[in-house]
């Protein structure tokens, strides 16, 4: 792990978050990480910022080296614990930076806590429930997730060595492997069943999204790469956000270049907004 970082424990309402921060003098910059995941997935970003922010991130329940929490892995459930380490470990309001789920989980927290939360970067993500709904219950989505979920919890060497691995791009493939090996199975309980009504219960992103005052800069990869972020959602978004702003990332798919050999692009749109905020 880079010297400048500093691992720790926080005991969040029902779970033990695993936690990692930078502190440097600059605005606090809270980074949230995406679905079977871990904060390490993030490292590109960090490393970019961590010099003139003050950088926190975390594994969420289920993933990493956090605590298991019994099959509780609703969308709601993630929320719950960001809230709490944004009440109670952060000292001033934070830009909150999330990939993917981690970005439903920001603007959550922007909804909920407006005056925890300066601004939000959302990384690629659906802008409408029923958008993750439909996804969640696609056949070839819950082939996929089938096999990943019998990949979750096994050794780190028996993941690598499978078939699906074989499907990860090389420079990916260790951190996938380790992610995988620290991976709850019942976090994909509902993905495996194709239940994307079910999981999204408890979730009205219009709702959500009409409650965001502070500024959000919607991130999104390249459609013809694999981002999921569609013209449809970021007009969605954008209808009922007070201040949103875009910017496509061209070239990079899904995972925004963070795991690639050429991560500029997001670090950069990241640097323009957060001078905007200035």
């Amino acid at each position: 792990m880079r010297e400048h970082l500093r691992e720790y424990q926080f005991e969040a309402t029902e779970v033990v978050l695993n936690c990692v921060e930078a502190p440097a003098a600059g605005p606090s910059l809270l980074l949230l990480h995406g679905l079977c995941d871990r904060w390490q997935w993030l490292l590109p970003v960090i490393d970019h910022v961590s010099c003139h922010t003050h950088v926190h991130a975390f594994d969420m329940r289920g993933h990493g080296r956090s605590s298991r929490a019994e099959g509780a892995y609703l969308p709601e459930d993630y929320c719950r614990d960001a809230g709490a380490f944004l009440c109670d470990r952060l000292s001033e309001p934070a830009i909150i930076f999330g990939h993917s789920a981690g970005g439903l989980v920001a603007l959550w927290c922007a909804a909920t806590y407006p005056d925890r939360v300066r601004a939000v970067i959302n990384g690629d993500l659906f802008a409408s429930t029923q958008r993750l709904a439909a996804l969640i219950e696609r056949p070839e989505s819950v082939a996929s997730y089938k096999a990943l979920q019998s990949l979750a919890g096994q050794p780190q060497d028996l993941i690598a060595a499978s078939p699906l691995a074989s499907r990860m791009p090389k420079e990916t493939l260790k951190s996938w492997s380790t992610s995988t090996s620290l991976l709850d199975p019942l976090t994909l309980a509902y993905y495996v069943s194709g239940e994307g009504q079910a999981y999204v219960a408890g979730l009205d992103m219009d709702e959500i999204l009409a409650a965001v005052t502070c500024p959000v800069l919607l991130v999104s990869g390249d459609p013809s790469c694999g981002g999921v972020m569609a013209e449809e959602d970021i007009a969605h978004a954008c209808d009922r956000l007070t201040d949103a702003r875009h910017v496509q990332l061209k070239g990079i798919g899904h995972g925004l270049g963070l795991s690639t050999a050429d991560p500029e692009q997001l670090p950069k749109a990241i640097d323009d907004f957060m001078e905007s905020l200035l």
